[in-house]
């Protein structure tokens, strides 16, 4: 009976992951069509105010860093709106090309955590 119970429990763990990652997908695509509809409707300059805006959060929090909903947070309480899926592209984005780093769900600026790395 437990082998039964094992084998149940794993398939389960393994169809909720597969699912969270088609979850975050799903997340991305959204994020993209968002960004394509900000593009055709002439806000592109919108991009820039929220990396801009993501950069000077992820200063302030220093070596913490910050998740990507605590970001949208902390815009909302200095007044300016992000979109979720925006901030989760952009920072993908800036992850690529080595702006931020990405460690237990929390971004930081690279040249920040790079001091603290090492330990």
């Amino acid at each position: 009976m437990e082998i039964d119970a094992e084998i149940t429990l794993r398939t389960l763990v393994e169809q909720r992951d597969r699912l969270l990652k088609e979850i975050e997908a799903l997340r991305n695509q959204i994020a993209g069509i968002e960004i394509a509809i900000e593009l055709i409707s002439g806000s592109s300059g919108r991009r820039a105010r929220v990396s801009h805006t993501l950069l000077d959060l992820l200063r302030e929090s220093g070596d913490a860093g910050l998740t990507p909903t605590a970001m949208v947070e902390a815009a909302s309480r200095r007044g300016i709106n992000l979109n979720r899926g925006s901030v989760y592209t952009l920072l993908t984005r800036m992850e690529r090309t080595g702006t931020v780093v990405r460690k237990n769900s929390r971004y930081r600026l690279t040249e920040l955590s790079s001091h603290s790395e090492g330990s």
